[in-house]
């Protein structure tokens, strides 16, 4: 996985170069992975390669999954796919996942080569007890386990560097990236929340208001986000209600109406505050 731009800049080379271990394998496993995540919201792949009945079943899981996960709130596709509940990626999403990966596995030549076994017409085949330990192992099965002794006793040292950095990405890097969202997290709010916001309160802190402007804008429009702010803070006044430094957010909020403005100008960004 590469490092971020934001603290790669700490590292400097020294020495002479030399090519990293396993090479176009750290990149193409993770496209391979999150070309099957981003397969449930465009219904394409950019892998041109020739779809098997397994590679197809796969796909289908891992979109019923992400299907569920948005009926249940615990994975969002705006922006992109983003898992908001860890625990759903590990109870619904990473065994469809696992079987996608295999598919990536057993298509290349190296472990066929290693596990499979001549048939009659000299074709390489990977047995049914294979694909079991395969698929055990890269889920995280115990290194003591049948599955991990069995892959150990015929694999090589390259093939199981590949094994376990496959291990690592359905286990480890996978549910970080799809849990982040360009660098900045949000939280669902329902519309049973927002109606909190949209009937007058009397006790309704500035706080929440803030918090939930950009969603009543998007929900309800400027004009009527500016009439929530206004007569939730009833019977005090906005600027009562609000604090002394960010007071100055009304002035913008009681123009949106003419103006048609989504959001306060860059000059008079909100400040941020801490609760």
């Amino acid at each position: 996985m590469l490092n971020s731009p934001s603290t790669s800049e700490l590292n400097f080379p020294t020495g002479p170069k030399l090519p990293l271990e396993l090479k176009e394998l750290r990149w193409e496993l993770p496209m391979f992975l999150m070309d099957a995540v981003f397969y449930c919201t465009r219904g394409r792949l950019t892998n041109r390669a020739v779809m098997t009945p397994e590679m197809e079943a796969a796909l289908a899981a891992v979109s019923k999954a992400v299907a569920k996960g948005v009926r249940s709130r615990a994975v969002m596709l705006v922006p992109h796919v983003v898992v908001l509940r860890p625990d759903f990626y590990f109870s619904d999403l990473k065994d469809p996942l696992a079987s996608w990966l295999l598919q990536f596995l057993l298509r290349r030549r190296d472990v066929r080569t290693t596990l499979g076994e001549r048939t009659a017409d000299g074709h390489l085949c990977v047995t049914e007890e294979v694909v079991v330990a395969l698929r055990n192992y890269i889920k995280g099965a115990r290194t003591n386990s049948i599955s991990a002794m069995y892959l150990g006793q015929r694999c090589g040292s390259e093939l199981l560097k590949i094994l376990n950095l496959c291990r690592d990405w359905i286990n480890v890097f996978l549910p970080h990236c799809l849990a982040k969202i360009d660098r900045v997290s949000y939280v669902v709010a329902c519309h049973a929340r927002l109606w909190v916001v949209r009937v007058p309160q009397p006790c309704l802190t500035s706080w929440l208001l803030l918090a939930l402007w950009p969603v009543l804008c998007c929900w309800t429009g400027p004009g009527m986000a500016c009439c929530a702010m206004q007569t939730s803070a009833k019977p005090r006044s906005p600027s009562q209600l609000l604090a002394p430094s960010t007071s100055h957010a009304l002035g913008w909020s009681s123009r949106c109406r003419s103006s048609g403005r989504m959001s306060p100008p860059r000059a008079q960004s909100l400040p941020t505050r801490t609760c």
